[in-house]
């Protein structure tokens, strides 16, 4: 009789061998292995989509963290002139109902990686100049259309002035108890950065005389000067590295708040004897800069977007006691005769630094504060800018008359001046 089964018991399985064992196992961890280090093309494809994707999202991030997204229209620009004559007026201050400008061909301060700033200065032929000009002059040609720029600008001759560099960029002017202008200018030389100190005896002379060129250490990349008396000044360094430097195009790109305002006094009788000292630290590219009055102090931080009032401290350095955001990458603080401020600005970072490469239009726009104040700024004019004209550095006023300088077009745009109660910012 048959045996039944256990049916408790489970099924006998054939034993494998253990080298059996082993060779399963092996192909079964070599599949793994080929799947895990060999990814689909799917996955692949997904991989590169998500890198476009990314750097797309961080170049529009940028773009819009240097304004190139803002709407820029039209304001105040009817009924103004460009009185042309005068090349690059970056910079101007009044003093005395008379205008004193700076004006240069500027294009070797363009971003030029490889070619350090003093070789393009030392292959530029063009030089720059110093030149006065009448405000009722200016009046006069903004409401008659034949009066022209050589009418009205006057260049002055520099005397004394030995070096093959001349080109000014910010300028301040001091009057003297003897009733004449002590001009102070930043000068972009081949051997460095300067600021030279100029006499003018008059507002009729046309000679610039030649006092000294000073230096220091701590003058890497200057931009702005203003001067406290015939001795003492407040300057501005833009870049804390060379500007035609990779370190000098990061601090641009990524905002950097490492440049400076310096004060500086020298002796008459050694000019060498100069001492510096940083009065503020820290800026996003320290750009304009003004003495307000005896006690206060204005500079620009451009790539902050704000223009910083401070007061002066006993030991000269500034404190910063009302902080305007312009929301504007603004460039040249002037003192308009009435005590407020007026600056002009780039809305567009990225848009100026090609115009100042290849002179295409850039967008342009003046604002003004008051001081004794802590409204917002106010516009005064706005524009998309053209080939004719384009990027305000500067601008001032003068009873109903807004002037407005550039860096890079022929002369300097005269407009009207609109009064607190039909100004409407765009």
């Amino acid at each position: 009789m048959a045996k039944k089964k256990d049916a408790s018991k489970p099924p006998v399985r054939k034993a494998h061998s253990l080298a059996h064992i082993e060779a399963l196992r092996s192909r079964r961890t070599s599949t793994i292995d080929r799947s895990m280090t060999q990814p689909s093309r799917f996955t692949c494809v997904n991989i590169a989509v998500a890198a476009v994707v990314l750097l797309i999202a961080m170049a529009v991030s940028f773009a819009y963290s240097m304004g190139e997204f803002r709407s820029i229209k039209e304001f105040n620009m009817q009924g103004s002139r460009i009185l042309t004559g005068i090349y690059g007026a970056e910079d101007f201050e009044i003093v005395d109902d008379i205008m004193f400008i700076s004006s240069d061909y500027r294009d070797f301060l363009k971003l030029e990686l490889g070619k350090p700033l003093e070789q393009r200065i030392a292959e530029t032929t063009k030089q720059g100049c110093i030149y006065t000009a009448s405000l009722a002059d200016l009046k006069r040609a903004r409401d008659d259309p034949t009066v022209q720029g050589s009418d009205v600008y006057r260049p002055l001759n520099t005397i004394g002035f030995t070096q093959p560099d001349f080109h000014p960029h910010g300028l301040g002017v001091f009057k003297a108890e003897n009733g004449s202008f002590v001009i102070m200018v930043v000068n972009h030389r081949r051997d460095g950065e300067f600021v030279e100190v100029f006499r003018l005896d008059g507002p009729d002379s046309t000679d610039l005389i030649f006092k000294t060129s000073l230096r220091h250490p701590e003058f890497v990349a200057l931009n702005d000067v203003s001067p406290v008396n015939e001795f003492e000044f407040y300057t501005t360094n833009w870049f804390k590295n060379k500007p035609d430097t990779l370190k000098g195009v990061y601090e641009i790109a990524a905002k950097k708040p490492v440049s400076n305002a310096m004060f500086c006094r020298y002796s008459a009788a050694n000019a060498a004897n100069i001492a510096c000292k940083f009065a503020a630290r820290n800026v996003a590219m320290a750009n304009g800069i003004r003495v307000v009055n005896e006690s206060a102090v204005a500079y620009i931080g451009t790539l902050e977007e704000t223009l910083v009032l401070s007061q002066i401290k006993r030991d000269s350095t500034l404190n910063p006691i009302s902080i305007y955001r312009t929301d504007s990458f603004c460039d040249n603080v002037e003192l308009s005769p009435t005590g407020t401020l007026i600056f002009g600005c780039h809305p567009k970072i990225l848009t100026f630094l090609r115009h100042a490469s290849a002179h295409t239009p850039a967008p342009l726009q003046v604002m003004e504060v008051d001081p004794s104040t802590n409204d917002p700024p106010r516009l005064l004019l706005s524009s998309a800018g053209t080939s004719a004209f384009s990027a305000s550095s500067g601008a001032t006023v003068y009873g109903d008359l807004l002037l407005v300088g550039t860096v890079h077009s022929d002369g300097i745009l005269l407009a009207k001046y609109p009064p607190p109660t039909s100004s409407k910012e765009s």
